[in-house]
């Protein structure tokens, strides 16, 4: 369960410290799984690429 909510307190920190907009915050909220599916297909993608 813990790793579920890992992503949400990662999100929700950002947004604590103006790392990101209310409006992003709440993109990836309603978006949620698929924005956190997405997100990790594009760090896949990086590490491939080096």
């Amino acid at each position: 369960m813990t790793g579920l909510l890992e992503p949400w307190e990662e999100m929700a920190q950002k947004y604590r410290n103006g790392e990101i907009t209310r409006e992003e915050y709440d993109q990836w909220r309603y978006r949620y799984p698929r924005s956190e599916a997405e997100r990790n297909e594009a760090a896949r993608r990086a590490v491939k690429e080096k």
